[in-house]
Order: structure tokens, then C-alpha cells, then sequence
């Protein structure tokens, strides 16, 4: 199985996040490209329109300036497809992947994966298959990451079939394809099929990640194998694996939900980045023990409220006969300028009335 000639070399190509101080160095640049006449050379505007696609906020820029470019070479096209792919207009990239083959332009290992990925967002598994072909007929069936993004792709689109396919056939898998077909699983609700896949890996001798762990403990959580919960955790913290704020997440809400609030309290507790997601699920997860001074505490304690945050504390007061407070707040979330959606306003409606 390939590698492709060492991924970290290709992407060196891209650039990374550039420091904000270089945002002003870029149109500087951009701008003497214009007065210079540069702006159509392949060459002077390359990095001007990586800059400008690895930015989600300044895909506009990107397309602007790659109009313009005469014969756009490699590396700018894959700019263009996998700017567009992370951006808000996945269909985007796959037209200037139409537009790139039209051009005469064939692609490499990166072009195929990030395809794939705009694949994998649009759920468009048809046209997922025709870039298998290419990654075929091209010799790139062999490199490590353009399976990734197969196996990837197939199980966004819901076609596990294929999915289990390639990943069968890869001679050589890495964490990344074993995450890959968890997540295609636990996206279509196999949740089995999560946890064999798991205990493969583990047999294998592959450790699992903050991405593993996250769909292992879901998958457990759906299946009501609690004990195995604790397993997982236990593994997570023999394995000294990162609990990212996404882990973190998942355990305070699966916890919550089991009713052992405590130990999601332990969870929560140790954040030291918390989000909206975290807030919400140590309030829920309070809130339905009974425990409603525990959640009130927590609701007026969190930075940001949002309709979930107010939803949680009305829907909970209600649901303990408590109207008065459970008003009270319908009211504070309205001042707020929180809309709420219609069953909100029903339940709210029925239970107080009731």
C-alpha cells in the first residue's frame, strides 16, 4: 500500500493557516500582481489563491482570482476543490473537478481525496463511484489515503457495502481507515457492527482515538450496555487517550442520560474548554434526575444560553408540575430574543394549562 510518496510532502504544498499578520502581506502581493500584470501567471498567483481557499470566509477571493489565471496548474486547482469542499458549496468542488479534467488536467493522489471528501459531504455516491474509476484507471488504488477517503466517502453516502469492500481489500490500514468505516457504521445506526469493528482493532493491536472512542461509547450507549461504558473508560484513561471537548461531551450526555449524574459532573469538572454542547448536556443531565436547583445553578452559571439551554429548564419545570418558573422562563428566553419552536410552545402551552 502506498503512501504516496509521503502525504506530509504534497500537503507541505498547501499552505497551513497562515498567521493574520500575512493576511495584509497577501493582498499586497495580490494587488502588485494587478499592477505588474502578473495576475494571469500560474506561478505569481499560486499562493495568493491557497492563501485565499483555505479560508472559508474568503472563497470569493479565491474564485476572483483564479478566473483569471491563465492554465491553471495542479496545485492551484487543488486549492480551488478543497477549498470549496470545506466550504458551505460542496458541489462546487466537484464542478472544478469536472472542470479541471475538461481542461485536460489529470490530478493527483490529493485531487481524488479531496473529491471524495465533497462526495462524502453532498452524500452523492454515484458520482463518488466515477472518481473510484478514475483513482483506478490512474494507479492510485494502491495509496493509503486515497482508500481512506473511499472508505470514507462510500459510508457517508450510506453504501457500507462498498465501504467494507475497500477497506477489506487495503493491504495496509492505518487508524484513519479502521475510524473510517466506525463512523460509516455508527452514521447508519449498526451499532454492533461499531463495537465488532472496535474489538477487531483492538485485536489487531491498533489504539483507537478521541474519534473511535466518541462512536465506541455512542454505539454502547444506543445498545444499553452500560457496563461496557465503563469499559470504554477505563480504556480511554489506561490508553492515556485525548478527551477532547467532543469526547468529553459525549460521556457528560451518555452519563447524564444513564442517570449517574455524578460522574458526568466529574467530566464536566475537568474541562478546562467547555462549550455551548457541554453546558447543555450537564443541564439536561441534572434536569432529568429531578435534580432542578442542580440545573438551575448550571443554566445561570453558563456564559451563552441558547434555545436548547431554555428549552431544558422550561420543559423540565413543567414536566415538575413547577408552572410558574416554568413561564418565568418561557418569558426570560423571549426578552432574550431566543425564538422557540412550535412543540416548545405547545408543551409549555399544555403543561401549564393542564
Amino acid at each position: 500500500m502506498k503512501l504516496g510518496g509521503s502525504i506530509s510532502r504534497h500537503l507541505s504544498k498547501i499552505p497551513k493557516s497562515l498567521p493574520s499578520t500575512c493576511d495584509q502581506f497577501i493582498k499586497e502581493r495580490h494587488a502588485h500582481c494587478f499592477r505588474t500584470h502578473q495576475f494571469c501567471d500560474s506561478d505569481a498567483m499560486s499562493k495568493i489563491i491557497g492563501h485565499y481557499a483555505l479560508r472559508r470566509t474568503s472563497m470569493d477571493k479565491a474564485r476572483f482570482a483564479f478566473v483569471d489565471v491563465q492554465q491553471p496548474t495542479l496545485p492551484i486547482w487543488n486549492y480551488m476543490i478543497r477549498g470549496f469542499f470545506q466550504s458551505e458549496s460542496p458541489k462546487c468542488a466537484l464542478d472544478m473537478f469536472d472542470e479541471m479534467r475538461g481542461s485536460g488536467v489529470i490530478g493527483d493522489n490529493l485531487t481524488f481525496i479531496f473529491a471524495c471528501k465533497a462526495c462524502g459531504r453532498l452524500s452523492d455516491v454515484l458520482y463518488g463511484k466515477r472518481i473510484h474509476v478514475h483513482v483506478l484507471k490512474l494507479g492510485f488504488g494502491s495509496y493509503l489515503y486515497v482508500c481512506n477517503a473511499l472508505v470514507h466517502m462510500y459510508g457517508c453516502c450510506g453504501d457500507l457495502k462498498f465501504s467494507r469492500k475497500m477497506f477489506d481489500e487495503m493491504g495496509v490500514k492505518d487508524l484513519v481507515s479502521w475510524n473510517s468505516l466506525i463512523c460509516g457504521y455508527s452514521r447508519c445506526g449498526d451499532y454492533k457492527e461499531v463495537l465488532d469493528l472496535f474489538e477487531a482493532m483492538r485485536m489487531g493491536n491498533v489504539k483507537g482515538d478521541e474519534v473511535t472512542m466518541v462512536k465506541v461509547v455512542l454505539a454502547c450507549s444506543y445498545l444499553g450496555e452500560w457496563k461496557r461504558v465503563d469499559s470504554m473508560v477505563e480504556y480511554i484513561e489506561d490508553n492515556c487517550i485525548n478527551i477532547s471537548v467532543y469526547l468529553c461531551n459525549t460521556l457528560i450526555d451518555v452519563y447524564g442520560r444513564r442517570g449517574s449524574v455524578a460522574v458526568a459532573r466529574g467530566f464536566f469538572d475537568r474541562m478546562t474548554v467547555r462549550n455551548d454542547v457541554s453546558w447543555n448536556a450537564m443541564i439536561i443531565g441534572a434536569a432529568k434526575s429531578g435534580d432542578l436547583v442542580a440545573a438551575k445553578k448550571l443554566f445561570d452559571e453558563m456564559p451563552e444560553k441558547d434555545a436548547i439551554s431554555w428549552t431544558s429548564m422550561i420543559t423540565a419545570y413543567a414536566q415538575a408540575n413547577q408552572f410558574d418558573d416554568a413561564i418565568w422562563h418561557f418569558q426570560g428566553m423571549m426578552a432574550a430574543n431566543i425564538k422557540p419552536d412550535l412543540m416548545m410552545i405547545l408543551l409549555t402551552r399544555f403543561k401549564c394549562i393542564s
